[in-house]
């Protein structure tokens, strides 16, 4: 098996010292070109994860929002229930009270109840849409940064 020793290994530490040095103050094409695209994978990486980071805050925001939505339609769920169980009740009786028949009280005071508490399920409901509506899934600080990126290198370009 033969070994291969690599290129300028047999040279002096001075030798391999100026070229170094050379390389930095007069690199050629072909350096120029694989720093160009080492620094261009890094920046790709970088905002990569930047990108990353902002979908998951963001994700995580909206989470929190329908979380909200939710808990407010349960409690909705809820409050139809108990309201109209106990609010009609009391309707009736006051119907009835006010001359109604027994069946026409019952069935109004369910019917005042029902909407009523719909119109209070709805506020929530419209409360967390418009805070769902506010929220963007665009990553605003990511397409800055690549923005300023296209603005430095086409000022570096020409």
């Amino acid at each position: 098996m033969m070994h291969r020793s690599l290129p300028g290994a047999e040279e002096s530490p001075n030798l391999s010292t100026r070229r170094a040095a050379s390389r930095l103050s007069n690199p050629t094409a072909v350096e120029l070109l694989r720093d160009l695209r080492e620094d261009f994978s890094l920046l790709v990486r970088q905002e990569t994860a930047l990108l990353r980071e902002e979908l998951r805050r963001k994700a995580f925001a909206m989470a929190k929002d329908c979380a909200l939505l939710f808990g407010g339609a349960l409690v909705v769920s809820a409050g139809v229930v108990i309201s109209i169980m106990a609010i009609t009740a009391l309707l009736a009786w006051l119907f009835q009270y006010w001359g109604m028949s027994e069946s026409a009280a019952r069935f109004s005071a369910a019917a005042v109840t029902a909407v009523g508490t719909l119109a209070g399920g709805s506020v929530l409901a419209y409360c967390g849409m418009n805070r769902l509506k506010k929220r963007s899934l665009i990553p605003e600080e990511s397409l800055q940064r690549l923005n300023d990126n296209k603005e430095w290198i086409c000022r570096h370009i020409h």
